[in-house]
């Protein structure tokens, strides 16, 4: 058996804390939660697919979809992440009253880059994202150049394709045999 499912998200701002709650009411229960505050926007949260966590304003206030998110009204920056899937985030004006926050997440794609030695330096789209061995999640699908720079060695530069829903292998190069 799950984890019993939050009836109502509460998310305050105090100072440039986000403060999330979680309440678990009966159908009988009124709208207003002890506690809430009184500018609460009842904020539905939808991902297709379904079951991206959702985060708001930095703080994860569960998995989508979300019937009853008890928002304060304003500006707030949603974040929807699902493995398999590009991350989603959108800066969205919660209204005062019922409000609905959707997002329609692409698929991605991982890269698995290994060399010759543990440690080596591998920059993706001219950014540092780490050393080796190492796996990167939720990219684009499509073409990207990466850069793989080994102790001791030449940087080694090319360009792989990113498939939907897959990995790919990024190797070194191996070294040729004279003859």
């Amino acid at each position: 058996m799950g984890s019993p499912r939050c009836d109502r998200t509460f998310v305050t701002r105090v100072g440039v804390a986000t403060i999330v709650a979680c309440a678990f009411v009966s159908a009988s229960a009124s709208a207003q939660q002890p506690g809430a505050s009184t500018t609460c926007s009842h904020v539905r949260v939808e991902s297709r697919p379904p079951g991206a966590s959702v985060a708001v304003d930095g703080a994860t206030i569960g998995v989508a979809p979300l019937p009853a998110a008890c928002i304060e009204p304003g500006w707030h920056t949603f974040v929807f992440t699902r493995a398999g899937f590009i991350p989603y985030e959108q800066r969205t004006l919660v209204a005062a009253g019922q409000d609905t926050v959707r997002a329609t997440l692409a698929h991605g794609g991982s890269l698995r880059v290994t060399s010759r030695s543990s440690g080596a330096r591998v920059r993706l789209d001219g950014q540092d994202v780490g050393a080796t061995p190492l796996v990167i999640d939720g990219l684009r699908v499509g073409a990207h150049q990466i850069e793989v720079q080994e102790p001791g060695e030449p940087t080694r530069s090319r360009t792989v394709r990113v498939r939907a829903g897959g990995t790919t292998i990024v190797r070194p190069p191996t070294a040729r045999r004279g003859g």
